[in-house]
């Protein structure tokens, strides 16, 4: 034991042998680990796509809702059957949309979106990066464990900088803001249809009865002032959409 131990601080303690040491786990990982996750993530993607297929050839969907076309393995596959099979697929309004700058904010501390890896995939799909002016990088939209299994089954959007840049073919909006940006941001202008939103009837509701709401108010809270005035921040410091000092702003 001892001479073994001998042995191996002989080696991590001596700088050339160290490197050795280091660069060999360090090709281990980038060629061998590497290419047997990008394996397993294919088998998990046709696993899910021959059980949707099961599903679909069941039971005839004329059409599909859909929160996105651009993330989750899921949501691209049922996208992408949709569009093969000429079935209608309508994204729906859900919960906030991160745009391109959140995206890259939150993509800065993971390195499987840009580095090493990518420097291929970068000249195949420049689609899917974009610069990133921190890191002074490019950074893809998708992990690389997700950008080579996604080829393979040709699912990748034609860009998933925006919802709506995908294999869909309906994008549901709440109104003139989100159409907006989503069409400066790529998303193709005769997908969106503006539908509004339930919170739009409330608030016009009670902007009739708001003499009404206001007494309620006042009485419930002893408030006697002749002004008052409500703040109420959204969630987007919680999301990971903006600093503390931007929400408070």
């Amino acid at each position: 034991k001892n001479y073994l131990r001998i042995i191996k601080d002989f080696f991590l303690k001596t700088p050339y042998f160290s490197n050795i040491i280091i660069f060999f786990f360090t090709l281990l990982k980038k060629t061998f680990f590497f290419k047997l996750t990008i394996k397993i993530r294919l088998n998990q993607l046709i696993n899910y796509q021959e059980k949707i297929n099961t599903i679909f050839s069941k039971y005839k969907f004329d059409r599909v809702l859909i929160s996105n076309d651009r993330s989750n393995d899921l949501n691209l596959l049922v996208c992408k059957y949709c569009f093969d099979n000429k079935i209608k697929s309508i994204i729906i309004p859900t919960a906030s949309i991160a745009w391109p700058e959140v995206i890259l904010r939150q993509r800065r501390d993971h390195r499987d979106y840009y580095g090493f890896f990518h420097n291929k995939t970068f000249l195949k799909y420049p689609f899917l990066y974009k610069y990133d002016e921190v890191l002074k990088k490019n950074i893809s939209y998708y992990s690389i464990f997700d950008i080579l299994p996604y080829d393979k089954l040709n699912l990748l959007p034609k860009n998933p900088w925006v919802n709506g840049g995908g294999n869909s073919n309906l994008r549901l909006v709440e109104g003139e803001y989100v159409s907006k940006i989503s069409i400066e941001n790529g998303c193709d202008k005769s997908k969106i249809i503006k539908v509004g939103h339930t919170d739009y009837d409330e608030l016009y509701l009670n902007f009739q009865f708001k003499s009404d709401i206001r007494k309620f108010i006042t009485k419930k809270y002893c408030i006697r002032k002749t002004k008052i005035i409500l703040v109420s921040l959204p969630p987007a410091y919680e999301h990971n959409f903006f600093t503390k000092e931007e929400a408070l702003k």
